[in-house]
């Protein structure tokens, strides 16, 4: 049977813990007496790019190419967006030596815990993917993104063109990785199923990939996509019974999964047809129409077995001590928040799945058991929001079992949060825990629908925080009614509170498709901009029909939000999946187990004196590229920054054009014509470049930037730019961690 059955983890991911969906899916299906191969293809994507083979094969790559385009008397649109990334890239000449000593790093205790050595690793490794994506245009690949400048992949047209341009771009490291992956994989079986585990957007583009690879080697095998993400995406063809995004499948599992691919692998080595099963869609690929199931949930979760990572690579993934993600919940218990939807959501509910809870003992037993098997004293509870009592109960059964373990998860700020509840609560394990507060104003909270109240999120985070565990405060902008005042308290609250806050995660509010915010957009004010080419967006843009903001109030806003992030220590620079860059990051559990909470601002403050030499005193600095009418964005700080912060941000969101507000769905993103439309010769050449984004900048934004179009010392910025000197050598510092500028002698070269 394993020789039949196939379960692939598709990338990007994080290459920090293993999955959850395919570890739950496996120990269900071998606890049925069902055998597979299960092959984890984000780790294998990594350990294949981050070597020194790969490393120097992409940097012979990007100097061959940059020396063609640069030979060249003028560029066109797709060439100057290759060109852009191999600037600034292919001068990575020490990379290659250094990548595989630099990830070893994760994995080596006295190492990782040493913020120095952390941070070269970090670096060095995001620089790989630099070097990499480089070598990819027009895509781009980082820890969290597969994207490209030249398609959107919320349509279903252009995702599928964009899988057949990335087969078809020239000696292609990624691609090679892949293929040697599945040779490896299948060692030369032809398989009767095969099943695809996509979990987060970032995935998505390289699990269909993945699932066109398999279907070009095996066009009869059945093959079967399942994770959150594809059932989100599926909902909406659900409405009209239209899957065509899916064409290379033949069943996409949504919902609870479990019984839904067993039947289809119990039925399809039988020879036998799979029947109408609940949670999943039976797709035929001749006709392009797949049947929309019924929704059923698992109710009782005692009954799926313990995770199985038997068969995962335990040693290889980028944490010094294992941590293991568990689901000890499905659905929320709350499900009323109005901006919140996920999944394949059965008829009836608002938000998720039902809420189902395992039981405590059956918790327990999990973690012994995985304790004994991988030596695990760490557990990422992956679930979408857990009552207290469960966690209560949990607390007091783990010492009760003789286990001593670390725990994280996402919690809601519930006001019986005591101190005295959160020092049972650390006792028994509890870490890290990530809080979903949303906003600080009550009327944004009351239209949320969110239950709680403003007055109590300083208490609950100081309990939590005072009795030793990390606390991360997660919350957006712009919420339809949230007005200038309000938005303003999000702000004073986070620097009231900056003593009781490990870490902040604040975005801009984005309408999710099947939110009632979507569903009655007339009743909160705001406008859905539908574009039916995208046809598999999980999100869409939207414009209010009265601002609740002028424009000065919006800059204003940004711009001492932007202070906030740059004078307080609670972003890093490194972004996910490493310490201080996202949310529930298995290294922030790790560190925050033996450091306490405050671990993430230690790091980032030793990070700013690591940079100091480099951006002080007699240092000078110049632009990390070559040619003077390409330029890294340093700015003038608060105006400057805020205009083109994405390109100072990990999203990498491409060239933009605002079009509405800034910072949310509504600002649309504009990707370069596939035309010679956009010629470049002269001044024409004048754009700001980040590895990945090119966008026009005007000649007042010039005059900013050219300050380092020289080597020149920093004094002499900082000169020009007194009164904001602060901010300037914080920006600088930024800039150095990303690569946008270097250090050169004080005699400049």
């Amino acid at each position: 049977m394993h020789e039949k059955v196939f379960l692939l983890h598709s990338p990007i991911a994080t290459p920090t813990e293993p999955p959850v969906g395919v570890s739950q899916l496996v120990g269900y299906l071998r606890g049925h007496g069902l055998d597979l191969t299960v092959a984890d293809l984000n780790m294998a994507f990594f350990d294949g790019v981050m070597t020194k083979e790969a490393m120097s094969r992409c940097l012979s790559q990007a100097r061959r190419r940059f020396s063609t385009l640069d030979a060249s008397p003028r560029l066109a649109g797709r060439a100057l967006l290759s060109y852009v990334p191999l600037l600034q890239h292919a001068s990575l000449d020490t990379l290659p030596d250094r990548i595989e000593g630099a990830v070893s790093v994760f994995r080596d205790e006295e190492r990782f815990f040493d913020f120095e050595s952390y941070f070269e690793g970090a670096r060095a490794a995001k620089s790989a993917f630099g070097l990499l994506s480089a070598t990819l245009s027009p895509f781009s690949l980082d820890f969290t993104e597969a994207s490209s400048l030249l398609h959107n992949f919320d349509s279903s047209v252009e995702l599928y063109e964009a899988i057949d341009e990335f087969q078809r771009i020239e000696d292609n490291v990624v691609l090679d990785i892949l293929n040697r992956a599945l040779d490896a994989t299948f060692r030369g079986h032809r398989p009767s199923v095969v099943g695809i585990s996509i979990t987060y957007a970032h995935q998505f583009f390289f699990g269909m990939l993945l699932a066109r690879l398999v279907r070009q080697r095996f066009p009869e095998t059945y093959l079967a996509l399942g994770g959150p993400l594809v059932a989100t995406i599926a909902n909406r063809g659900r409405k009209v019974g239209s899957f065509a995004l899916f064409r290379d499948a033949d069943a996409i599992a949504v919902s609870d999964g479990e019984v839904a691919f067993r039947t289809v692998i119990e039925h399809v080595v039988a020879g036998r047809p799979v029947p109408p099963t609940p949670n999943l869609i039976v797709y035929d690929r001749r006709t392009g129409v797949g049947g929309v199931p019924d929704v059923n949930v698992i109710e009782d979760i005692d009954e799926i077995p313990s995770p199985d990572f038997s068969s995962l690579p335990m040693d290889r993934y980028w944490s010094p001590t294992p941590v293991l993600p568990l689901p000890i919940a499905r659905g929320c218990y709350w499900d009323k928040c109005t901006f919140c939807f996920y999944g394949f959501v059965p008829d009836g509910r608002r938000a998720t799945a039902p809420y189902r809870e395992r039981s405590v003992h059956k918790i327990v037993e999990d973690i012994a058991v995985l304790n004994r098997k991988h030596g695990c004293t760490h557990f990422d509870f992956t679930v979408d929001l857990v009552a207290p009592v469960l966690l209560d109960k949990l607390a007091a059964a783990l010492p009760e079992a003789g286990l001593d373990v670390k725990w994280m998860l996402e919690a809601r700020a519930e006001k019986n949060f005591t101190r005295e509840r959160c020092k049972k609560l650390n006792a028994g394990g509890m870490t890290y825990a990530a809080f979903g507060l949303e906003s600080m104003d009550q009327e944004v909270l009351d239209a949320i629908s969110k239950g709680t109240k403003v007055a109590q999120y300083a208490a609950t985070l100081s309990n939590f925080y005072n009795e030793g565990i990390a606390t991360h405060a997660m919350g957006f902008f712009d919420f339809p009614n949230e007005d200038y005042k309000a938005a303003l308290s999000s702000i004073e609250f986070l620097k009231q509170n900056d003593k009781h806050l490990s870490e902040v995660g604040w975005g801009s509010f984005i309408l999710d498709i099947g939110s009632q915010v979507h569903r009655d957009a007339e009743k909160f004010g705001i406008e859905a901009i539908v574009h039916a080419e995208e046809d598999i967006a999980t999100s869409v843009c939207h414009a209010p029909k009265a601002p609740s903001k002028t424009e000065e109030e919006q800059e204003k806003l940004e711009a001492l939000f932007e202070e906030y992030r740059l004078t307080h220590d609670k972003y890093s620079h490194l972004g996910r999946p490493f310490l201080g860059g996202g949310s529930l990051e298995p290294h922030c559990l790790i560190y925050f187990g033996k450091c306490g909470p405050t671990a993430a601002a230690d790091f980032t403050r030793a990070v700013k004196r690591r940079l100091i030499p480099e951006v002080t005193g007699a240092d000078r600095l110049r632009m990390a590229v070559r040619d003077a009418r390409l330029h890294y964005p340093v700015k003038d700080v608060y105006r400057l920054f805020n205009e083109l912060r994405k390109l100072l941000s990990d999203d990498k969101a491409g060239p933009v054009l605002t079009i509405g507000r800034r910072g949310s769905k509504s600002e649309r993103v504009r990707r370069f014509d596939r035309y010679d439309k956009f010629l470049v010769g002269g001044d024409e050449r004048r754009v700001l470049a980040s590895p990945d984004q090119i966008v026009e900048v005007s000649e007042s934004q010039w005059e900013v930037l050219s300050a380092f179009a020289e080597v020149r010392s920093v004094q002499e910025v900082l000169d020009l730019y007194e009164e904001s000197a602060p901010q300037i050598q914080a920006l600088l510092r930024k800039a150095v961690s990303y690569g946008w500028l270097e250090s050169v002698p004080a005699s400049p070269c």
